[in-house]
This record gives C-alpha cells, sequence and structure tokens, in this order.
C-alpha cells in the first residue's frame, strides 16, 4: 500500500522551496490564505 503525503502550506512557498519538497517525492499545495490588517490604536493601547 503507497501512502501519499502532501504538505499544505498558507504561504505561496518559493520555486526554490517548492522544487525542494517535490524532490522528496512529497506532493504539495501552496496559497496565500492568511491575511494582516492593520488596527489603528493609541499609546495606551485602546482602539482609536
Amino acid at each position: 500500500m503507497t501512502i501519499n503525503k502532501r504538505i499544505l502550506s498558507t504561504k505561496k512557498l518559493s520555486v526554490t522551496q517548492s522544487e525542494l519538497l517535490l524532490a522528496t517525492g512529497l506532493s504539495l499545495v501552496h496559497y496565500d490564505v492568511l491575511a494582516i490588517d492593520k488596527v489603528a490604536y493609541d499609546i495606551t493601547g485602546g482602539k482609536m
């Protein structure tokens, strides 16, 4: 029985990173899932 191993990356990988992982026989799914939103705040830590 063959077990296929897959890596799910939540960050887009570089070509070099992808090639290194694929060369090991792993399958790869990668895309940007996470987003960062800036939040304004004052020096005391309260939201503006």
